[in-house]
């Protein structure tokens, strides 16, 4: 039974600001207010907002002035494997999402991590470079976001250097079970098909507009370390993400989706919800142009009853598109999909020179096999979590199963599945504005966060078909497999996982 004393020890969040621990509802993470101090080398610091409130391409303490030096610095040395720690290296509060039993067991064998899962400081918003990096075991899909004068970056992030100077990326991750398997709009389907088939040609998708450069793309998403991977900086979850995929004036494109809500992958248990203000996300998609658009076409989708409308569209002048959507209540689990296609008259727009070359990545196609990276040019540590897990179950094997390893519908998202899909022709000119709109302005968001039983579940019910594929003896060079194969050979073993979870949760919270 997974019912023990020892489900002490399972990575669960404790939320540190916002609400009391005793508070009766849910925790709620209530970022600072404001730039932190520079004198703190995992202080998140930042000069500019966006138009949600949050952090516009942030640093970290060390980084400023003129991006100096990439965290963690040599000293104090606790910050090398624990750059969360207060007061020594930050004093900004953070949230800790690590797995809950029985996918903390494969979790904890890193040793190189003293928190085997996320530490978030707070929702950002990146924009730069975005190229595909892959479809990774556990699911997620992972991109790799080249930011602007290495904003956010730390030494540990991964190194690409196959034709020279060395670039440092930031991972965008998203659940493809609580995303891409939900898409209808007929960019973002072939994307999934394509990138399902684990097919190198993901990586082609983006390169649309441009044979030589990375696309433009901004993502919001929850800002953070992955201390499963070294304690590198991410965005995870992605909350939305907009890609231009043709950079053309007679038909300049750009791929969108939206939602304010996700998990954090495999060794995670939360679902983190942003309480966006009055629901609204707003996406500036950057072109500094003196130029009018017009729209010629929109392919739009949303969950079915989720009750999105048609996102406000205007444009800034000297700035680019300013997009806008209204999205229901986190828990209501709704995304919406754009795709956007604009005509330019008096155009006088020019890529921005510090887009990488997409040659550094193309190569990095979705087929990759354990520790392949290294022979692409990325400087990485053995032993993650989700090479051990391709060892044991590889994604392609995964996928014949079919989707969700077959799991009964039961434990699949429990969030409507089918979508309202509209094509939109309103060709026209948008409106102009001037500037960003000061009525845009606000604060920062706070997190509300849920312990994500679906996912708990769903990640069980990949631990024990490990356990079957082997006979439940599958190779136990780091764990006990046969004792914990024997644990979730119940069959409501998953459930009982879910259910201890939410106990101790709960437990956590009045402490």
């Amino acid at each position: 039974m997974l019912r023990k004393p020892h489900l002490l020890f399972v990575g669960l969040l404790f939320f540190l600001t916002g609400c009391p621990l005793c508070a009766p509802d849910l925790p709620v993470w209530t970022p600072p207010p404001g730039s932190g101090s520079r004198d703190k080398p995992f202080n998140v610091v930042w000069k500019y907002g966006d138009l949600n409130g949050l952090p516009l391409n942030p640093d970290w303490g060390t980084q400023v002035p003129q991006s100096a030096q990439l965290p963690p610095p040599s000293t104090p040395p606790e910050c090398v494997l624990d750059p969360y720690l207060k007061p020594a290296c930050t004093d900004q509060d953070t949230v800790i999402d690590k797995a809950a039993l029985p996918s903390s067991l494969i979790c904890g064998f890193i040793l190189e991590s003293h928190i085997h899962g996320h530490v978030n400081w707070m929702p950002a918003e990146y924009v730069g470079g975005l190229a595909w990096w892959n479809f990774a075991e556990d699911w997620d899909y992972n991109f790799a976001i080249v930011p602007y004068d290495y904003a956010g970056l730390t030494n540990f992030n991964n190194t690409v250097n196959p034709s020279g100077k060395p670039q440092k990326f930031i991972e965008a991750e998203f659940d493809s079970r609580e995303t891409a398997e939900r898409f209808v709009t007929p960019w973002w389907t072939k994307f999934r098909e394509t990138a399902a088939g684990l097919d190198s040609d993901a990586t082609q998708a983006f390169l649309a507009g441009s044979k030589d450069r990375m696309p433009q793309a901004v993502v919001v998403g929850l800002f953070g370390l992955d201390c499963e991977h070294d304690c590198r900086s991410e965005i995870h979850p992605v909350y939305g993400l907009a890609v231009e995929v043709s950079d053309r004036a007679d038909d300049n494109v750009w791929v969108m989706f939206v939602r304010n809500w996700g998990n954090e992958g495999f060794c995670s248990q939360d679902d983190h919800q942003m309480n966006f203000s009055d629901g609204k996300i707003t996406m500036m998609l950057p072109r500094i142009s003196k130029g009018t658009a017009t729209v010629t076409s929109n392919e739009f989708a949303v969950t079915d009853g989720s009750g999105i409308a048609f996102p406000a569209i205007e444009q800034v002048t000297g700035e680019g598109t300013k997009v806008t959507f209204t999205l229901p209540p986190p828990e209501k689990h709704a995304l919406a999909e754009l795709e956007l296609h604009l005509k330019w008259q008096g155009d006088t727009y020019s890529p921005p020179k510090w887009t990488p070359k997409i040659k550094d990545f193309k190569r990095f196609a979705t087929a990759m096999k354990p520790y392949s990276k290294r022979a692409l040019g990325v400087q990485v540590k053995e032993d993650k979590v989700e090479d051990y897990l391709h060892d044991l179950y590889p994604l392609s094997v995964q996928r014949r199963q079919g989707p969700l390893l077959a799991v009964p519908p039961t434990l699949k998202l429990q969030a409507p599945p089918s979508k309202v899909r509209a094509q939109f022709t309103q060709a026209g000119p948008l409106e102009q504005r001037t500037h960003r709109s000061l009525d845009q302005e606000r604060t920062m968001p706070a997190v509300t966060v849920k312990l994500d039983e679906d996912k708990i579940k769903r990640d069980c019910e990949l631990v024990r078909a490990i356990c079957s594929k082997y006979k439940n003896a599958p190779p136990a060079d780091r764990i006990d497999f046969p004792k914990l194969c024997s644990d979730l050979s119940q069959q409501d073993a998953c459930a009982n996982a879910a259910h201890d979870a939410r106990m101790e949760f709960e437990r956590s919270r009045v402490r």
